[in-house]
């Protein structure tokens, strides 16, 4: 989602957006997944937090009021517990903001167990994807080596680790290395000319996910 695009959300519900921000990454450019929209007045965005939800692109926004950064990441992590163990459900956090009452936007993906988990982490679908804008980097699991061949590099989403309530009581978690091949060209290095071999590593990473956990286990 683009500043724009939450621009015209809440401003097509008669709501005047004084200013939209999402944060982005200072070395990427690319968004850290939260942001802020502000309204005119504090009673706009008492109305619009009280919507609790809202439907774009057909996925859940839910609206909360700003709050410091430690108790931002308290409340995320109660809410993620409660939705694994009572719905069953992983909330994927995307952030936006609002006014003084700053409202951060949480937009739910769809999932609903650790497989959808994991197909959103390693998601890229950048041909087809309109937000992606046929740019691999675009995406959650970006692949610098499928830019143009000027500017391709081995970079982006190199590994991808998750893991739910109950594993992570045991310290057990599941990983898989290497960029996202979900529809994509598998990574080789032999893809690249580099002057040093990459010696002790894989030349291709199609790997799948392993499980990972203590050894004492």
């Amino acid at each position: 989602m683009t500043e724009l695009q939450l621009e015209i959300l809440f401003g097509g519900m008669g709501y005047e957006v004084q200013n939209v921000r999402i944060v982005e990454d200072i070395k990427t450019g690319e968004s850290k997944g939260y942001g802020f929209v502000t309204f005119r007045t504090a009673d706009e965005a008492r109305k619009v937090q009280e919507m609790g939800v809202v439907q774009w692109n057909g996925r859940v926004l839910q609206l909360d009021r700003a709050v410091k950064r430690k108790t931002m990441l308290r409340i995320l992590k109660q809410q993620q517990q409660q939705f694994a163990m009572s719905q069953g459900t992983l909330p994927v956090y995307f952030m936006a903001q609002s006014p003084d009452s700053a409202v951060p936007v949480l937009m739910e993906g769809q999932v609903v167990d650790i497989e959808s988990m994991k197909y959103i982490l390693r998601y890229n679908d950048y041909p087809k994807d309109p937000y992606s804008d046929k740019n691999p980097y675009n995406s959650i699991c970006s692949r610098g080596d499928l830019l143009i061949p000027s500017n391709s590099s081995p970079s982006g989403c190199y590994d991808t680790k998750e893991t739910d309530y109950s594993r992570a009581k045991s310290l057990m978690s599941e990983a898989i290395s290497g960029p996202t091949y979900q529809g994509l060209p598998v990574f080789c290095w032999s893809h690249f000319k580099f002057p040093n071999k990459h010696v002790g590593l894989p030349n291709c990473y199609d790997f799948d996910f392993v499980t990972m956990k203590p050894k004492w286990q």
